[in-house]
Order: C-alpha cells, then sequence, then structure tokens
C-alpha cells in the first residue's frame, strides 16, 4: 500500500503516533537544556559541558518542532481529508482558546515576575502582549499554526492539482527563501535581502505532506542528510569554542536542522507504520503531546526561577536528565488532570 493511500485509509497513522510520543518528550528535553544555555553562559558551565549539551541537544530535540509541522502537513493537505472552512473555524478555536487562557497566564506571571506587584495595569499589558506574540517563547507555534489554518484551504486546492514535479519546485524555492538565505546569512554575518519573507514553517508543513507521499529512506537521501547533520555537529561544537552558544544552528531555519528533521521523519515512516499500536507510555505522550507541549514551561521556569536549581546543583547528565522527568512527568500529571475538567480536555 502506498504512503498516501495509507493516510487516506484509516483515520491513525501509527508511524505519527510513535513520532508524536517521542516528540513531545524531546521537546521538554529542548527546553530544559536551552534554560541552562539561557540564564549560564559558556565562561560558566565550561566549554567541554556546553559543547556537549549544545551537539546533543541538536541531535536529540531539535527536530522535534519540525516533526510535529511535517505531521500536520501530511494529514491536512491528504486529498482524501475533506477541510472546508468549517474546520480551519474549528481548528482556529481551538488554538484561540488555548492562547487565551495558557497564553494569556503566562503572560500575567512574566509580567507578574518583573515587577512582582499585581496592579490592574499588568493585565491590560499581559493582554497586549499575548495579541502581539511576547507571551512565552515556545507558544510560537500555536501562532504558526493558527497562520497556516488560515491557509489550508488554498494550499489543498494547490495540492490537488499540482503535479509531483511543481511540487518539487515549489518546495526547492521555499527551501532558499526560508532555510538556505537565512543560514548562509547567519554563517557568514551577511545580510541577504529578498524580496519575499516566508517562515518555514510553511516549507516543513508542505515538505511533510512531499515526504510522506513522495520520499523513501534511501541511500540517496539518507547521506546528504547526514552530511548536513555532521557539518552542524562540527558547525556548532565552532561556535562553542569561539565562545558562542551559537542559537542559529539549531535553529528551525538552519539547513542543518532541516537534514536532521528529514532524515527522522523517514526514520519513523519507514520503521515505525508496522502493524502494532503504540502502547505504554509512548502511547500517553502521544495522547498528551499538545498537552505537554503547552505546559511543560511551567516546570522548568519554576526549576530555574523559583526553586533556583542551576547546572551546578548535580553532576552533568544528571541534572538534565532529572529536570527533564521532572518536567515531562509533571507535565503528563498536570494534563491528567485537566482533561477531566469539562472544557479543558477538547483543548488539551
Amino acid at each position: 500500500m502506498k504512503n498516501g493511500s495509507i493516510a487516506r485509509s484509516r483515520k491513525t497513522v501509527l508511524c505519527f503516533e510513535w513520532a508524536r510520543g517521542f516528540a513531545a518528550a524531546m521537546v521538554v528535553l529542548l527546553h530544559v537544556t536551552q534554560g541552562i544555555m539561557t540564564y549560564y553562559p559558556i565562561n560558566v558551565i565550561g566549554e567541554s559541558r556546553a559543547v556537549v549539551l549544545t551537539v546533543s541537544q541538536f541531535l536529540l530535540t531539535r527536530w522535534a518542532v519540525p516533526i510535529f509541522l511535517m505531521i500536520s502537513g501530511a494529514l491536512l493537505l491528504n486529498p482524501g481529508k475533506t477541510t472546508g472552512w468549517k474546520d480551519v473555524r474549528r481548528y482556529e478555536r481551538r488554538m484561540a482558546l488555548v492562547l487565551a487562557t495558557f497564553g494569556y497566564l503566562y503572560c500575567l506571571l512574566e509580567q507578574y515576575s518583573g515587577t512582582r506587584q499585581l496592579a490592574p495595569p499588568l493585565f491590560g499589558i499581559s493582554a497586549l502582549n499575548l495579541l502581539s506574540g511576547k507571551s512565552w517563547s515556545h507558544l510560537w507555534y500555536l501562532y504558526a499554526m493558527m497562520g497556516i489554518y488560515l491557509l489550508l484551504p488554498m494550499m489543498k486546492a494547490y495540492v490537488a492539482t499540482a503535479r509531483r514535479k511543481d511540487l518539487q519546485i515549489f518546495l526547492i524555492v521555499l527551501f532558499a527563501f526560508t532555510s538556505c538565505i537565512p543560514s548562509f546569512n547567519n554563517a557568514m554575518s551577511t545580510n541577504v535581502v529578498t524580496l519575499i519573507w516566508i517562515p518555514c514553517y510553511v516549507f516543513y508543513f508542505f515538505l511533510g505532506y512531499y515526504a510522506f507521499n513522495f520520499l523513501e529512506l534511501t541511500r540517496r537521501l539518507t547521506l546528504p542528510c547526514a552530511v548536513l547533520v555532521t557539518l552542524g555537529c562540527l558547525v556548532q561544537t565552532t561556535y562553542v569554542l569561539a565562545g558562542n552558544y551559537g542559537e542559529w544552528v539549531r535553529s528551525p531555519a538552519s539547513v542543518f536542522v532541516f537534514g536532521l528533521s528529514l532524515m527522522v521523519f523517514l526514520l519513523f515512516k519507514k520503521y515505525f507504520e508496522r502493524p502494532f499500536e503504540p502502547d505504554g507510555v509512548v502511547a500517553l505522550a502521544s495522547s498528551y503531546s499538545f498537552g505537554i507541549y503547552v505546559i511543560h514551561p511551567v516546570f522548568v521556569n519554576v526549576a530555574y526561577k523559583v526553586i533556583g536549581l542551576g547546572p551546578w546543583s548535580m553532576p552533568p547528565v544528571a541534572f538534565e536528565l532529572s529536570m527533564w522527568l521532572f518536567a515531562l512527568l509533571g507535565s503528563v500529571l498536570v494534563v491528567w488532570i485537566m482533561r477531566r475538567i469539562p472544557g479543558l480536555r477538547r483543548i488539551l
């Protein structure tokens, strides 16, 4: 059975369930390690630890959010799935509800942490910050999906009529605008200007559809992806040795993250689309993946900002793993509780 027909023939695509479960766990690890890099410069945690931290973050976690976007693209752009404006309104309503509740709460917490005063202006400022996208940084994904949903009917109409060659050309153009040029600018400290700006999440959304329907994990494709991943590790190490975390190397717009994300997506497609259901921890993480994504930064922020934990609290690796388990299991528990509250289950 072709992969496109797999998506059309049943509601649940097993490899996507596995991918969601692993990606949810890795997003938590991403923000645990990112918290260390945010609050502690390289000269504090040490050069060797910074190399291990950044390279391992790149390899283990930076594919996770692109994978979520690729799964959404593979499912929502599927010609066998009917998507009209009624569906768009339903998708938009869910994102808007999450932003209006959790997003607004995060804005309030951020304002309060800066002033330590619960004054009336704080509520208005928080609302304005939410509308302008200045909530906690991980919520960029929700704003991105709201934009994608608005464009979804038009994108589906294009995919339904486009030839494979047209899709290839379109993806190459998107790749150039959203990944190649930004990576070149960051690597060479230049400012190559384009006439149009396209966010990288649009590229990953289309890439997910194309990769699921037309690409396989062959040696011809694995080799260039592996080269990009290896170069990413080397470039990342070079930045750290120069005293810089080199955030752009691990950005979703980086060509290195593209190579890693595509390879991981195809690995799941090849080895996890099997006649067995994900169960146990994986099934739970997959089912709770959206809620884990929304909730987990609360635990990361509590650990770093309230409890005052830091890299010195435990030996390297032990600290990161403990923080990861604390945030992941705490998020699962909160989502489990909230799913039993009327109204919250529908949005988490």
